[in-house]
């Protein structure tokens, strides 16, 4: 039986918790990379799929009854469908990258997470595998951002690596204060 994870500064890398943490983060940071390449136009930007894509769920949702907020968000995105793909590339190839790093690790779980849940609702979860998806997603990204993943295995050990405390004074005089 291993030892809870308490102490950040000290912490096992070789704990089972500290392992499953790290591979989470760059799954779900490969799987963000490999999303945004197979998004690219690689074939030219006149059948680029995505804008078109953008628009069909837009369309769907405005016929489902969503908060007017949201309403709104899609109605921005359809109107400028390119815009919104060429975002969501730069985004997926951002977060995917930090992920991978492990730095900035909370903010890129945080984005992923409303990746997925913008993309769950916009599509109103048409299908179980959809579901699925979005929905594991959702919850690693709540693993990620609550289990501090960064400081295992990536760049955010280093980024927020604190000062260590001074010495503690030796002698009578510490003691007293004096």
């Amino acid at each position: 039986m291993n030892p809870p994870l308490t102490d950040r500064e000290t912490v096992d890398l070789l704990h089972p918790a500290a392992v499953g943490m790290a591979a989470l983060r760059v799954w779900c940071g490969a799987w963000l990379l490999i999303t945004a390449h197979l998004s690219l136009p690689l074939d030219g930007l006149t059948r680029w799929k995505l804008p078109q894509t953008i628009r069909e769920h837009a369309q769907a949702a405005a016929a489902r009854d969503l908060p007017e907020l949201y309403r709104s968000f899609l109605d921005l995105a359809q109107a400028n469908a390119t815009v919104f793909a060429w975002v969501t590339l730069v985004v997926l190839v951002l977060v995917g990258g930090l992920l991978v790093l492990g730095l900035f690790t909370r903010l890129s779980a945080a984005l992923l997470f409303f990746l997925y849940f913008n993309g769950w609702l916009a599509t109103g979860g048409r299908g179980a595998a959809h579901v699925g998806l979005s929905v594991t997603f959702m919850m690693s990204a709540l693993c990620l951002m609550l289990g501090d993943a960064g400081r295992f295995y990536g760049l955010d050990r280093l980024r927020l690596r604190r000062p260590a405390p001074p010495p503690a004074p030796d002698g009578p005089a510490a003691a007293t204060g004096s």
